[in-house]
């Protein structure tokens, strides 16, 4: 049997761009991605013009291994152990 531990790397907002960043210089490729604007705006939980750019989930893949990433939601503080 083998272990796959998966890093999840939470950002301040910043997740895009760092993401590009990944794509030029480790030669990440990006599995999928969602912001918090994704799925449609849901009238119970209005959510900001800010936080619906905002990465909610992305799935990178570097070579054989797989890392999320995601901004935290705004207000919300980016700190250790937090998740």
């Amino acid at each position: 049997m083998t272990l796959q531990l998966t890093p999840f790397i939470i950002l301040g907002g910043n997740a895009k761009e760092d993401i590009q960043s990944y794509e030029k210089t480790l030669d990440v490729k990006v599995l999928f991605k969602q912001t918090f604007g994704e799925p449609q705006d849901n009238v119970e939980h209005p959510v900001s013009e800010e936080a619906k750019e905002r990465l909610a989930h992305s799935v990178l893949l570097i070579g054989e291994a797989e890392l999320f990433v995601a901004d935290t939601f705004p207000g919300q503080p980016n700190q250790r152990g937090n998740l």
